[in-house]
């Protein structure tokens, strides 16, 4: 942003800058829409013209190309834990194949997944739909296999084949974050343990879909080298995990109950009796957790 004379009320730094006399600039430090943060300038001539302005922006992209780079390489050394964001825009895709059968006002938000054994269900609000809509957008989609959704909650339970995006790095050890559909791509977000080569996780993605990419990557550092969640989540099994989450977005815990545990175990391709006993281990390894730390 080039500084110019102007009446209207002016940034407080740049009342500074005519104060002394001179001219400046503000241009962001970025790279691939990412922004690292912001390169000011300061010079005695009266103006900052176009072309020193382009160059300046140039400038700032380069920086913040060096910076993300060295992140990146920090990270893929790291013996902690990483936070990586994965891109696809491939319709063989489940999600984004079905997002894209769906009106162009429609919203998506995808609460949680859950990897079963041959199939991913994801839970989701999708708004400015009709059920009509949602059904037929599913239809279109060869992989989806089954499909449910409430129009009074926007809730939408959508059940697809495999493989997915989720499912072929699930099944190396990452634990999945979340999944965001926008701007015509699909972007997941997982934690890699600390064992996890990225570089084999970016090579796995890309042979199911080749336009697949990994956005930004991040060491997932805390004091104790791990966050409260992960301890917190590292005191279930994944099986106990994924009882519980689904029993949670299913709406098992609202009253009155919108799921029951034999609806739920059928989802999830196990007795009632398995999920029940899954669902209590959970519930009572995560109460335990929180209680037992905060004495």
């Amino acid at each position: 942003m080039a500084l110019c004379q102007s009446k209207s009320p002016l940034p407080e730094w740049v009342e500074i800058t005519h104060d002394q006399n001179c001219a400046g600039a503000a241009v962001p430090i970025e790279h691939d829409g990412t922004l690292v943060g912001v390169l000011a300038v300061y010079t005695d001539d009266d103006w900052i013209d176009g072309h020193e302005l382009g160059v300046l922006r140039a400038y700032g992209q380069t920086i913040g190309y060096a910076l993300r780079t060295a992140n990146w390489k920090q990270s893929l050394v790291s013996a902690t834990p990483v936070v990586v964001e994965f891109e696809v825009t491939d319709d063989r895709a489940p999600l984004l194949a079905f997002a894209r059968h769906l009106p162009d006002e429609a919203t998506i938000e995808v609460l949680t997944t859950i990897v079963l054994e041959d199939e991913l269900c994801y839970i989701a609000r999708i708004g400015s739909v009709s059920s009509e809509e949602v059904q037929t957008a599913a239809t279109a989609v060869e992989s989806v296999t089954s499909t449910t959704f409430d129009e009074s909650t926007t809730r939408c339970e959508l059940v697809v084949s495999t493989p997915t995006p989720e499912g072929v790095l699930a099944e190396r050890g990452v634990r999945i974050l979340e999944t965001v559909v926008e701007h015509d791509r699909v972007i997941v977000t997982v934690v890699c343990p600390d064992e996890t080569d990225v570089n084999d996780l970016v090579d796995a993605l890309q042979e199911r879909y080749p336009t697949a990419s990994m956005g930004s990557i991040r060491s997932k550092r805390d004091a104790m080298g791990r966050t409260a969640l992960d301890e917190l989540l590292g005191s279930v099994t994944d099986k106990q995990l994924q009882a519980i989450e689904l029993g949670f977005y299913a709406g098992y815990f609202e009253r009155p109950r919108e799921h029951n545990t034999t609806e739920l175990a059928s989802k999830l391709g196990v007795s009632r009796a398995t999920f029940t006993q899954h669902l209590r281990a959970a519930e009572r390894k995560l109460l335990a957790h929180i209680f037992e730390s905060s004495q």
